[in-house]
């Protein structure tokens, strides 16, 4: 049980706690001055909070640092509690720690927190202990003395901090609980109106010994057939009330069920335009001893459209005391309108009408009909005749109908799906021709030429006549476009810059016998002109045209010598063997002519030694032992460096 408690405050003398008198119906606050003294205080404030279970919270503030419950287990205070006239005291550990928390946010405390004593050093350290004291018993006083701390800790920071005293006596102001009794029932023949019912319901109350128990209906009271709610109340000496509500229940004891009176089978035939009737009925129930609720369990409502076929409506009919019967009846709905139709379109066809879908009438019930017929159904001769169709559902309702047929040829050739004639200097179309549904195929004709040898879009205007006034025409189109690019060829070239430093390229000079299917009508390149900034290898794009502006390129390779030496192979590309010719501007004492692979590895030796200058020096390269790729000739003087690429073909 949870108690409730009334708190008055107030701060009695010394003299008045040491006579062990106390005041009843509050809560005093006792600050006791003790006689304590100690050089490390450390307690420095103390407040208390009721709690709502009726604990008492005491938290003591100190200036030892974060705590936990482990750190405080032997750092307590002795304490002594006092319910009533017998006494105890004891060396107790705090049953919390709360860490770096203002007084008005400690765990429980809300705005009801009292504070018994403050230090001088109280809100600086915000570190707090705290302990939870049960209540005592209904209306006995209770004394909560805090002698002082067991060590350091919780030892006061000035004298005569401890001991500290809370005492009061508690009020009761919790409400008796009420048990109320198992839900009281009772039975009474058919005819009845009621019956007297017995019940009784018990009452504890924490203070208050057997609180008595004031229904709004008394147990012996007469009940009427049904449920009536009865309210119990219990108030203790302290006016502190409680109250539960329980039904009482009055039944009939009537064993007999209703009888339902039901329509027998009834039959009809379907309304105009809809696959069902509205039909209605009426349905009855008796009963011996109440009245009678009737619920459809099945089918449809009276007045419902009642679909054709059978329908099967069962009714339920239950009594006050829920004995319940149950009946059921048919309607039965017959299909009695046939297929409806809709004047039949005449076909018409050109050769011949060849009827490969029958037209269909409407049935509200079955939905499409298909006609039949015994008439011929695939007309080749000119003319017009007519099929006489009949409609019949799967009840043997029909209909008929009259559906005229008119054989005529009044289509024109079928137009054909003409390619377009494309060539590139000339082209000559064929002659077209259409499809005629008659005649089968027919030529066209034109009076336009049907060979072409400039260039542009040139339409050819055919007409395709069936004889028999249906014409059709087409168009045709002969485009002569040159859609070819260019077949670009280049060679790689050695330019050697002139005494200003400079060397021209022409088109000439990397064209390798490019061609068209035609004609080109012009070349150019992306770099003509080379300095001394471009010595070694250079790629440069040679790009063709032709005279239908198409247009194709590729690269080559332009090494770029300095006067000083001239270094080259031929041929290039090769295969085994290649020829290395070399020309030095000075005299050398010692050059190495090397061949690299073009990861920059060196891949053999081909000269080492003394050159005199302006002499053509030649060296035979060995490429049997090479793979396919690109190689760079590399000539190393005191002076340059000179690079030529050359490439292995296998």
């Amino acid at each position: 049980m949870i108690w409730n408690y009334g708190l008055t405050l107030s701060v009695i003398p010394k003299s008045t706690y040491l006579r062990g008198k106390f005041l009843k119906g509050f809560l005093a606050i006792l600050l006791l001055m003790g006689t304590y003294s100690t050089a490390l205080a450390h307690a420095v404030q103390v407040a208390y909070v009721v709690l709502p279970n009726g604990f008492i919270r005491v938290y003591i503030e100190h200036w030892h640092g974060n705590q936990t419950i482990e750190s405080l287990a032997h750092n307590g205070m002795s304490v002594t509690t006092t319910v009533g006239t017998e006494s105890i005291t004891q060396q107790l550990n705090p049953n919390g720690a709360v860490n770096d928390t203002q007084w008005d946010n400690l765990p429980g405390a809300g705005s009801n927190i009292v504070i018994l004593k403050r230090g001088p050093s109280a809100n600086l350290y915000q570190d707090w202990a705290y302990y939870d004291f049960p209540p005592a018993m209904c209306n006995v006083p209770l004394i909560i003395t805090l002698n002082g701390g067991v060590s350091v800790v919780l030892s006061q920071e000035t004298n005569q901090f401890w001991p500290l005293t809370i005492s009061g006596t508690f009020s009761d102001t919790a409400p008796p609980s009420i048990t109320p009794p198992t839900p009281p029932t009772a039975t009474v023949l058919c005819g009845v109106s009621g019956s007297v019912v017995n019940f009784s319901a018990t009452a504890f109350d924490n203070c208050t010994s057997n609180p008595a128990i004031v229904y709004s209906k008394n147990p012996g009271s007469f009940f009427p057939i049904g449920t009536t709610m009865v309210t119990a109340s219990s108030t203790d000496d302290n006016g502190n009330r409680s109250q539960v509500s329980f039904p009482v229940t009055v039944s009939t004891n009537d064993l007999t069920p209703p009888v339902l009176n039901l329509p027998a089978i009834i039959v009809s035939n379907n309304d105009a335009g809809l696959c069902g009737a509205k039909v209605t009925y009426n349905t009855l129930a008796t009963d011996n001893c109440s009245s009678v609720s009737i619920t459809q369990l099945s089918g449809l409502p009276s007045g419902a459209i009642f679909p054709v076929g059978i329908t099967t409506n069962t009714f339920k009919a239950t009594d006050a005391s829920g004995n319940w019967a149950e009946a059921s009846f048919e309607i039965i709905v017959k299909d009695a309108e046939a297929p409806q139709v809709s004047a039949l379109a005449s076909i018409s066809g050109s050769c011949s009408v060849n009827i490969v879908k029958a037209p269909t009438a409407t049935d509200k019930c079955e939905g499409p009909i298909i006609g039949k017929t015994t008439d011929k159904l695939v007309f080749t001769e000119q003319g017009t005749f007519t099929i006489n169709w009949t409609f019949a559902d799967s009840k043997g309702n029909t209909s008929t109908a009259i559906q005229k047929i008119i054989v005529k040829d009044t289509e024109s050739p079928i137009l054909p799906t003409l390619p377009n004639i494309v060539g590139v200097c000339s082209a000559t179309a064929p002659v077209a021709v259409a499809t005629d549904r008659c005649r089968g195929t027919i030529e066209g004709s034109t009076t336009d030429p049907l060979t072409y040898s400039s260039p542009g879009v040139h339409i050819i205007n055919w007409k395709f006549d069936d004889g028999q006034g249906n014409i059709s025409t087409a168009k045709q189109y002969v485009i002569l476009k040159d859609t070819t690019v260019p077949k670009v060829e280049t060679r790689d070239v050695v330019l050697h810059l002139n005494d200003n430093g400079t060397a021209t390229l022409t088109e000439d000079q990397i064209n390798n016998g490019s061609s068209d299917n035609c004609k080109i009508t012009a070349y150019w390149l992306d770099k003509k002109y080379f300095d001394t900034s471009n010595i070694g290898m250079n790629t440069v794009t040679f790009g063709v045209t032709d005279a239908n502006g198409n247009y194709a390129s590729k690269t080559a390779t332009v090494t770029v010598l300095n006067k000083s030496s001239a270094l080259s192979s031929y041929p290039n590309p090769f295969s085994d063997q290649a020829t290395v010719s070399l020309t030095l501007m000075t005299d050398e004492e010692n050059i190495n002519l090397d061949l690299y692979d073009s990861n920059g590895a060196k891949v053999k030796r081909i000269y080492a030694g003394a050159l005199k200058a302006n002499k053509n020096s030649f060296f035979s390269l060995d490429g049997s032992d090479l793979k396919g790729g690109i190689y760079f000739l590399r000539l190393t003087t005191s002076k340059e460096l000179v690079n030529f690429k050359v490439v292995v073909s296998k």
